[in-house]
């Protein structure tokens, strides 16, 4: 299950553990694989992103989680149709 009230205390929201500094999940790939399934099953697969120019963009939900998403990368991803 995850907790993200955990977050704030420092530990992984599956687990509990110590998380990384970086992320919401501590260093196992278990941990790190839940997570993202729960946010693909809360957000959706994909997020439709709509960049400064008012273009929404198909923005994978793994890809936001494990990479972050800036504004001048909009355009690697396709439009949303």
């Amino acid at each position: 299950m995850i907790d993200l009230k955990k977050a704030d205390l420092g530990l992984c929201v599956v687990c509990g553990e110590p998380r990384r500094p970086e992320a919401l999940t501590c260093y196992k790939e278990d941990c790190h694989e839940k997570f993202v399934a729960w946010c693909e099953e809360k957000f959706g697969t994909y997020k439709k992103v709509e960049g400064p120019d008012g273009v929404p963009h198909r923005v994978p939900t793994r890809e936001i989680v494990e990479k972050g998403l800036r504004w001048e990368d909009l355009t690697n991803y396709p439009e949303w149709s």
